[in-house]
């Protein structure tokens, strides 16, 4: 009950089947992740009152609340359970190995869910479940090399105000081959909701992300930006963001295939999913509207050579006024 003790050794190494309950609060310390499941092939259960900070919401500057991943070649360690995150630099590291859960993380200072293979980048990454994110200084969600995600994603304070300057900055960020495949819904985003970014230090840049379902509000820049890779969106609504939707590349095709950005609203089934566009041409406040510096937002802008098909959707002005 109560503080978990300062002395103990960090990181506490979890593994063989653990199933850790406990209402305590777990700070660790500088540096060092608190929990750690890295030891080969394992699955672990947590139900954990607090990691990252002790009862009085003190941080103890953890790096990590929880890490997963192995040196072991062939490893691939599970962690499935619950646990409230605040206060350290990364809440879930995911380096090799996979993650079922719920998890609640504020106040970190760089991401939320950290899903990248950088130890072994031939292993597989990847989180499935759901996730709640506020107040991460860098991105909510980082998708990288060899990662999948999966699941719904609540990101962003969702308090009816957002904070001025804004406390989150990107909420789903991708890049490499990633996958991702979620409901997602994002509130006050100082710069993107969700970001297809191109990173020149990788030899792959193509990841690929479906939303099913979702809303995107108040982003200081786009509540989808797409440079790189294929991004389909169905049945989800963009409303006081500063740019709904942006497709961007010096690219030119009339080839649908090469187009970034989907957004006809019809699902793999062929069904149609409508999304909605209202009130995305105002100046957010954020990393693309500053005092010096304020362009004019649109609920779309295809700011490339390329399609972008955005037929059956629903829209704040008809016909389209502009586009």
């Amino acid at each position: 009950q109560g503080n978990a003790s300062a002395s103990e050794t960090y990181p506490i190494h979890l593994g063989r089947g653990v199933r850790l309950t406990a209402s305590a609060c777990f700070a660790g310390r500088s540096g060092a992740p608190v929990f750690a499941i890295d030891q080969d092939t394992t699955s672990v259960s947590v139900s954990i009152e607090s990691i990252g900070a002790d009862r009085s919401g003190r941080s103890a500057g953890a790096s990590d609340g929880i890490y997963v991943g192995s040196t072991a070649a062939g490893a691939s360690p599970t962690l499935t359970g619950y646990a409230v995150i605040r206060g350290v630099s990364v809440g879930v590291r995911i380096d090799g190995g996979t993650v079922n859960g719920n998890f609640t993380i504020t106040d970190v200072r760089d991401t939320g869910i950290l899903c990248r293979s950088d130890t072994r980048p031939t292993a597989a990454s990847s989180y499935r479940g759901s996730v709640t994110v506020s107040r991460a200084a860098t991105n909510d969600v980082f998708a990288g090399t060899n990662c999948t995600l999966s699941g719904s994603y609540h990101l962003g304070e969702n308090t009816g105000t957002c904070s001025m300057p804004k406390l989150n900055n990107f909420g789903i960020y991708a890049e490499s081959n990633a996958s991702v495949t979620a409901n997602v819904y994002t509130y006050c985003m100082n710069s993107d909701g969700v970001s297809l970014r191109n990173n020149p230090a990788l030899a792959i840049n193509s990841p690929t992300v479906t939303i099913n379902s979702g809303r995107f509000q108040r982003s200081g820049c786009a509540g989808i930006y797409a440079e790189v890779g294929r991004i389909t969106i169905n049945g989800t609504t963009f409303d006081h963001n500063h740019w709904g939707v942006i497709q961007r590349s010096a690219n030119s095709s009339t080839d649908p295939l090469m187009s970034l950005v989907n957004l006809t609203g019809t699902t793999s089934g062929g069904s149609i999913s409508r999304n909605t566009f209202a009130c995305n041409n105002q100046s957010e406040p954020g990393a693309c509207c500053t005092a010096s510096s304020c362009p004019t937002g649109y609920n779309i802008w295809n700011n490339s050579g390329l399609r972008l098909d955005a037929t059956n959707n629903y829209w704040e002005d008809s016909p389209v006024s502009v586009c």
